[in-house]
C-alpha cells in the first residue's frame, strides 16, 4: 500500500504481524518529513453481519467511517467510486410506501447505495448516489439518493468514503410521499396561454426510459406535466428558484 502527499495511507493491521515502513521521495534530494502512525478501531457496523439498525421515517443519526474497511465479497458500486474503501452498513424497513430520500450532509468525498438482501453474496442494488461531476457542481450540499420504499420491506443501507478522506458526518433518511404527477402516466395538465404554478418535486423520483436533462446520467427529481397549445407561438417555459426567474 502507497500514498503521496500529506494524504494518509491506511491499512488492515492484524495483531502480532510486524510491518516495514518506506518513507521515498521522488527526487534525489530529499527532505525532512514527520512520520506519524495511529492504530484505530473500525466502527462496530464496519461489515454488513454488523449492520446498524435504524427506525421511524424520519433518522438523524452520525456516520463514522474513520478506521472502516470493504470486507470481501462486498459488491461494488460503479467506476466512478473505485478509490472508496472504507464502508459501513445499515439496516431499514419502511413503515410505510414513499420514497426514501438519504443525505449525508457535508461528506463531499462519499457514496451511498442501497440494496435488498440478507447477506453481503446476495444483494442486489436499488439505487446509487450518482458522483456526475455536473451533478455535484449544482449540489454541493452532501451527497444524496433516493428509492421507491414499500411498507414491511427491508433494505440494507451502505454509506462510503474516499481512503483517504474518512470522517464523521450527520445523516438524513427521510420517507416522502411523491408528487402526485411524480410519473409521466399521471402527468397534471396545464391550460391557457400564460401559465403559472406553484409546485413541487420533494420528494420526486425519475422512471425507467426518462431522456436525459442536460447529460445528466440520471433525471435528479422529475415530475411531469402536459400542454395543449391553443393556438401557434413560441413556447418559453420558466422555472422560479428562490423567487429568482430562471430558464427551465
Amino acid at each position: 500500500v502507497g500514498q503521496r502527499g500529506d494524504h494518509p495511507t491506511r491499512k488492515h493491521a492484524r495483531a502480532g504481524v510486524r510491518y516495514l515502513i518506506a518513507v521515498r521521495s521522488l527526487d534525489e534530494q530529499g527532505g525532512v518529513y514527520e512520520l506519524r502512525l495511529k492504530l484505530v478501531d473500525a466502527p462496530p457496523n464496519d461489515n454488513f453481519a454488523q449492520r446498524t439498525a435504524l427506525t421511524g421515517d424520519a433518522i438523524v443519526f452520525d456516520v463514522g467511517t474513520v478506521g472502516a474497511t470493504h470486507e470481501s465479497g462486498e459488491p461494488p458500486l460503479n467506476a466512478d467510486t473505485q478509490n472508496f474503501s472504507t464502508s459501513v452498513w445499515y439496516t431499514w424497513t419502511a413503515p410505510r410506501d414513499g420514497t426514501a430520500l438519504l443525505h449525508a450532509n457535508g461528506l463531499f468525498q462519499a457514496a451511498m447505495a442501497v440494496y435488498r438482501g440478507d447477506t453481503i453474496d446476495t444483494l442486489t442494488r436499488l439505487a446509487v448516489s450518482d458522483h456526475d461531476p455536473f451533478v455535484i457542481f449544482y449540489r454541493p450540499s452532501g451527497t444524496r439518493l433516493a428509492f421507491a420504499a414499500k411498507a414491511g420491506e427491508t433494505y440494507q443501507l451502505m454509506i462510503d468514503a474516499v481512503e483517504s478522506f474518512p470522517g464523521t458526518v450527520t445523516a438524513r433518511l427521510t420517507l416522502s410521499d411523491p408528487p402526485a404527477n411524480d410519473q409521466l402516466a399521471n402527468a397534471s395538465t396545464l391550460v391557457g396561454e400564460t401559465v403559472q404554478i406553484e409546485a413541487t418535486n420533494h420528494a420526486a423520483l425519475n422512471e425507467p426510459g426518462e431522456p436525459l436533462i442536460y447529460g445528466i446520467r440520471e433525471p435528479l427529481a422529475s415530475v411531469w406535466w402536459k400542454w395543449q397549445a391553443p393556438r401557434q407561438g413560441r413556447v418559453v417555459p420558466r422555472r422560479c428558484v428562490a423567487g429568482r426567474p430562471s430558464a427551465g
